[in-house]
């Protein structure tokens, strides 16, 4: 984990473009919702709901976990987020070249004040195999798969934000390198 990766003004230019885009995607959900009851429109292919190009899951049926799909030309300061030199610095130093953005989502999860915090470990998007998906150069492992992570606000134990396990891979007992 790399910390304060991000100027504060940086942080806080992302957080708003995410803020607004959220509010622009319930607003356009709860419109459509209301002329889908009244007949007056036929929900667009998949039910979802765009905003520039973007659209998130179902507000009304998980109004505290968001997942919002194709961010990249949503806010201009999303973009220069996404686009930022330092992030894309740290994933060409770990994947040993150039990179490519091959997708960019956003998520806003906040536990559920009315559930408890389950016991058990929710499933992890664990990557690709170490033995397919990297390679050894200079003492170095380079990873063909980066996922950059960051968190907008401060996270808590009790938030339910994002979980990392940083570790040893326990296919290859490879040392595994988590940048957020």
């Amino acid at each position: 984990m790399i910390e304060n990766t991000l100027t504060a003004e940086e942080v806080g230019a992302a957080l708003e473009a995410m803020q607004r885009l959220r509010t622009e995607l319930i607003a356009a959900q709860g419109q459509a919702s209301s002329e889908q009851l009244s007949g007056s429109i036929v929900p667009p292919a998949g039910g979802a709901v765009k905003v520039r190009g973007c659209w998130m899951t179902d507000y009304e049926a998980a109004p505290h976990n968001q997942h919002f799909m194709h961010i990249t030309e949503a806010d201009p300061a999303i973009f220069s987020y996404l686009t930022h030199p330092r992030l894309i610095a740290m994933a060409e130093e770990l994947v040993g070249g150039p990179v490519r953005l091959e997708e960019a989502e956003a998520a806003v999860n906040r536990r559920d004040p009315a559930h408890p915090v389950p016991g058990a470990v929710p499933g992890f998007h664990a990557g690709g195999y170490a033995e397919m998906d990297s390679f050894q150069r200079h003492g170095l492992t380079h990873c063909s798969f980066v996922k950059t992570l960051t968190n907008l606000t401060p996270l808590g134990p009790e938030d339910g934000g994002t979980a990392v396990i940083p570790g040893v891979s326990t296919r290859t007992g490879t040392r595994i390198a988590t940048t957020i």
